[in-house]
């Protein structure tokens, strides 16, 4: 399964909060995350939810393409 190499881009706002939960993933701040995804919660429609999942397999690279159960390390991110 590939993301879609063009998804619809949220709103300004939706994506700040995107760009931060990427970051907060990238150095693995759980804290951070969660928070982050109490506020998209608040604000996102699925094309956002959508737009995340693009960004998080982008960042995360080939790694985010295996399932869970296959990956080699397991963090407070895995899904």
């Amino acid at each position: 399964m590939h993301s879609d190499p063009n998804p619809a881009l949220p709103p300004a706002g939706v994506r700040k909060i995107i760009e931060g939960i990427v970051a907060a993933v990238r150095v693995a701040d759980s804290s951070r995350v969660r928070d982050l995804l109490e506020d998209l919660v608040q604000v996102a429609d699925p094309a956002a939810l959508m737009w995340l999942r693009s960004r998080l397999r982008d960042d995360l690279g080939p790694q985010a393409e295996q399932p869970v159960g296959e990956r080699p390390e397991r963090n407070a991110f895995s899904w």
